[in-house]
């Protein structure tokens, strides 16, 4: 269940950040100057990189769910499959920055991870996952310290950042 729950998460972030488009940039659009190349996209580029892209997600979630499938099925414990999909990503992430330094076509800013993407989108069903899971018995016995790291922790929190503004 846990496998499921992990593939859903990352088919899902895949496939809102493959869709979203480019991020919203911080600076407003300025009107274009003489020395700015204007690049438009035709119907058929766009739709080429769409598919592209969604291509992309199909075989890094076919990688997934295989990696999590062997790790299964040779009954390798060292290896939780959350980490191995954790290092999926991180394998993922150190290609892109290869292809982004090397200027190779297709990589683009619309492929990084946008932060409202990802407390919106990615977060929550993590969170929910992990309260699912979690047993009572473990809840309740460290109650004490979860409190503690909450309120002590907010209030922390809360004083270093008034004195800092």
């Amino acid at each position: 269940m846990k496998c499921l729950a992990g593939c859903w998460v990352l088919g899902t972030a895949l496939l809102v950040l493959c869709l979203a488009g480019e991020p919203p940039s911080a600076t407003p659009d300025k009107p274009p100057t003489d020395d700015t190349p204007i690049v438009q996209q035709t119907g058929q580029q766009e739709e080429s990189q769409n598919s592209f892209r969604i291509f992309f997600i199909l075989c890094v979630l076919l990688v997934a769910i295989l990696m999590v499938f062997l790790l299964i099925k040779f009954n390798f414990h060292y290896l939780p499959e959350s980490i191995a999909i954790v290092l999926l990503g991180f394998i993922i992430g150190g290609l892109f920055e290869i292809f982004k330094h090397y200027n190779i076509k297709g990589i683009k800013q619309s492929e990084m991870l946008n932060p409202t993407i990802f407390f919106l989108v990615m977060l929550p069903p993590i969170i929910f996952e992990s309260g699912y899971n979690l047993h009572k018995g473990n809840f309740f016995a460290n109650l004490g310290t979860i409190v503690l790291f909450a309120v002590v922790g907010t209030a922390i929190s809360s004083v270093q950042l008034v004195v800092s503004l």
